[in-house]
């Protein structure tokens, strides 16, 4: 498969663009330059989305802003993207569009969602594709899953990360042409009720009818709930792989907008905090009020700044009043009344010259109305006690007017730089709800991974019941000489069906150490350091460090992440060339095809001499290179590609809504 055009009308930036892609085997890449927010994924993504219809944007309107901002209610306009490329000798066409309209509400949305059409030329033959078959023939040539190895994100995309999914055996499978002798297998499959076998011994002849018809009936029953398992765990294995897919959405939302979750934390903290000095402000303000209110606060503070402003404590001393034999609480119109009753309330006589009557009008000059003094000691000493509780609750008012003033000046301050951050992340993504959104979906895959395991714990139980019952069928006939001819080709299906699990896995062992010795050459001639690369039974790809005779997993840095990666997918692509797997079992004509690599910011956080060392080598193994890169990345490899490069083109952003890709002479 070799990409030879690209054009784009009214998608995303790019409004009238057409690129064409170098084939030439001795000049096998083709370099786009541009800076970021050029538009550089956006062309990536572009192929993506016109062979499988996949939108991989953040923002799901592709139609050029220029355009629908234009667009009246009731009109439409089409986002369209034409890939171009060769597979096999057959030239192929194939047109993604999606048609978009302004709603009554001003709104832009889809009209007609993405559809594809296709041509393809056959010796000078232009065929067109039936809309219904476009996706079985792309999916032909080239695997919805296996789009990561080939549609090549430097930034996002890793080999652990693509490896941690269900289908990276499937997708080296298919590439390599294993998928054939599975699917031979499930032909001979005893177990399956619609296999060679099972065709076969509906044909015998038993001796015993009833017993036959009670087997028979086992077996069906067997093998149905056999597929029901098969069947389920083919539909979770779907839903896990559409979990993976979700997963990796989020998480490449969450990796594009890092930037903005530091602010976004920030503006939660703010936003608590502006709601705790709300409530510690009102509290503060309440105490104050209730102080203010409670036990006549301010009329003792007044006695208390009056009593000391005014000396009150002297008066005594300026006063007549000076005795200390007043009396308090008795007047002197008790003691006239008692005169005038002639006896005292103790019994004493009293009357005018007796000593009674003497101290009756002696001690009338020690009371009211002639004398207070007892009263204003009690005032005076009262109100030295209120000077000191006066002070602790002027001091208290003070201590929660002051708190109250802190609270609004925080307050004021917190709402500043809330305002500033909210202006600042105006528009972006919560990456709080992503992050939510990614606990509940592997919470979801958790739960499903649990449910399929269950369920392929199963089946050898069922299949072991379904050798026995196939057994007996067998014995059961074996004394009829019309089934000798059926038992034979029963056995013989059998041996085709254990040679095919045979080979299968011969094969698999044999990609597996061609894949490890591929990539470990490739890895070698990348990697500058003192590292090594194993694939494991799944293959998947880890660099290693080898101390005596350990193996310790590394630190995986950047660089190293990036080599890996490029490793991984120029040995698999150099494999998909070979024909491993021509033999008795498989003739598939895909086994032996080249595959292009399409690379956006594919240097990215590397370091100047794995740039150069992925540059030398990535063309030995790929027949199709396309870079999108900035072009302080490509300076550093241009020595290295100078003679490899084929065509070169320039991104040149003419607006934020309107960029043009200009070719540039080598």
């Amino acid at each position: 498969m070799l990409i030879r055009k690209m054009i784009l009308n009214n998608f995303r930036n790019f409004k009238n663009t057409e690129i064409n892609f170098s084939c030439d085997p001795k000049k096998k890449i083709t370099i786009i330059l541009g800076q970021n927010t050029y538009g550089k994924t956006t062309l990536v993504k572009a192929f993506i989305w016109c062979l499988y219809k996949i939108n991989l944007f953040e923002d799901k309107i592709l139609l050029n802003s220029d355009i629908s901002d234009y667009l009246l209610v009731g009109k439409e306009e089409t986002a369209k993207v034409m890939v171009e490329f060769e597979h096999k000798g057959v030239s192929y066409r194939i047109t993604t569009k999606e048609t978009y309209s302004r709603s009554s509400s001003d709104n832009i949305v889809v009209a007609k969602k993405a559809y594809s059409t296709g041509l393809k030329v056959v010796e000078q033959n232009t065929i067109p594709i039936s809309e219904n078959h476009i996706d079985e023939e792309i999916e032909s040539i080239l695997k919805p899953e296996l789009k990561e190895y080939f549609f090549f994100d430097g930034e996002t995309n890793s080999i652990e990360q693509v490896s941690a999914k269900k289908n990276l055996t499937v997708a080296v499978t298919n590439i390599l042409g294993i998928s054939t002798i599975e699917a031979f297998k499930e032909y001979y499959d005893p177990h399956r009720s619609d296999s060679v076998p099972s065709a076969l011994r509906k044909d015998l002849i038993s001796s015993d009818e009833l017993n036959a018809i009670d087997l028979n009936n086992q077996l069906e029953k067997y093998t149905q709930q056999r597929q029901t398992y098969l069947d389920e765990i083919e539909t979770i294995e779907r839903e896990i792989n559409e979990l993976d897919n979700q997963l990796e959405e989020k998480n490449n939302l969450l990796d594009a907008n890092k930037d903005v979750e530091k602010d976004q934390n920030d503006k939660k903290r703010l936003e608590k905090e502006i709601e705790t000095a709300k409530f510690d402000k009102d509290k503060a303000f309440d105490r104050m009020i209730q102080i203010v209110n409670g036990s006549s606060a301010f009329l003792k503070i007044l006695f208390a700044k009056s009593f000391v402003k005014y000396n009150l404590k002297e008066l005594m001393e300026k006063s007549s009043f000076k005795s200390n034999s007043s009396y308090k609480g008795i007047n002197e119109e008790a003691v006239n009344e008692l005169i005038k009753a002639g006896r005292c309330i103790c019994g004493a006589e009293i009357k005018n010259g007796n000593d009674a009557y003497r101290h009756l009008m002696e001690a009338k000059q020690h009371m009211e109305p002639h004398d207070y003094s007892k009263y204003i000691s009690d005032f005076v000493s009262a109100e030295a006690s209120n000077i000191y509780n006066a002070e602790t609750i002027c001091e208290n008012i003070r201590s929660e007017a002051g708190i109250v003033n802190n609270k609004i000046e925080a307050i004021d301050e917190y709402e500043t730089r809330l305002k500033t951050i909210r202006e600042r992340i105006e528009g972006r993504l919560d990456v709080g709800s992503i992050q939510s959104e990614i606990n509940n979906i592997m919470y979801q895959k958790g739960h499903q991974q649990s449910v399929l395991e269950n369920s392929k714990s199963k089946i050898p139980d069922i299949e072991k019941k379904i050798d026995d019952i196939n057994e007996k069928i067998t014995k059961s006939s074996e004394a009829n000489e019309e089934n000798a001819f059926i038992l034979k080709c029963i056995e013989y299906s059998n041996s085709i069906y254990q040679l095919a699990i045979t080979q299968l896995e011969q094969s698999k062992m044999e990609i597996r150490e061609k894949l490890q010795d591929e990539v470990s050459t490739i890895f070698k001639a990348m990697y500058h350091g003192n590292r090594e690369i194993i694939i494991d039974e799944n293959f998947r790809a880890s660099a290693i460090v080898t101390d005596g005779n350990q193996d310790k997993n590394l630190d995986k840095s950047t660089g190293l992440g990036t080599v890996v990666n490029y490793s991984f997918v120029a040995g698999l692509m150099n494999l998909a060339k070979q024909s491993l797997l021509k033999n008795e079992l498989t003739n598939d004509d895909n086994i032996g095809e080249s595959y292009p690599l399409v690379m956006d910011a594919p240097f990215s956080n590397t370091d100047d001499e794995h740039i150069k060392n992925i540059c030398k080598t990535l063309p030995i193994f790929c027949d199709q290179i396309i870079m999108f890169v900035m072009r302080k990345d490509y300076n550093y490899a241009i020595e290295s590609i100078r003679e490899q490069v084929g065509k070169l083109y320039r991104i040149q952003k003419e607006s934020e809504t309107d960029a043009i890709v200009c070719e540039e002479d080598l």
